[in-house]
């Protein structure tokens, strides 16, 4: 279909550039939004509520197990827990970020040890 041939448009054939139709019967035709061909329908946002956390910060952890913020970073240094630290390459600053299920695995590790 070329742009000149007019008996080959049909109106679901139509593509638009913003508001300006492009199609060979009449290349000065604007379309309004109600007029113009849907394709697909709008996007919805899902439902995250029941969705459990695989990562979390600092604070997250102390809500969720109860730890102290200290005894998180010496988990952390001593490998028992796992983390990682987001930053872009060349800045100071960045977020620390720890494996909930690695805390929730170490926490169940320790309840089958015996007590000193």
């Amino acid at each position: 279909m070329a742009f000149g041939d007019d008996s080959t448009v049909r109106p679901w054939e139509w593509f638009t550039v913003g508001q300006r139709c492009l199609c060979s019967a009449n290349n000065d035709q604007t379309m309004s939004d109600d007029t113009r061909p849907k394709t697909t329908s709008a996007v919805k946002a899902g439902e995250f509520n029941n969705v459990p956390q695989e990562f979390g910060r600092a604070g997250d952890v102390q809500k969720i197990f109860g730890l102290k913020r200290g005894t998180i970073y010496n988990l952390l240094a001593d490998g028992k827990i796992k983390g990682v630290l987001l930053r872009v390459r060349g800045n100071k600053s960045g977020v620390r970020l720890f494996d909930l299920e690695s805390v929730r695995g170490f926490i169940r590790q320790s309840m089958n040890q015996p007590a000193i």
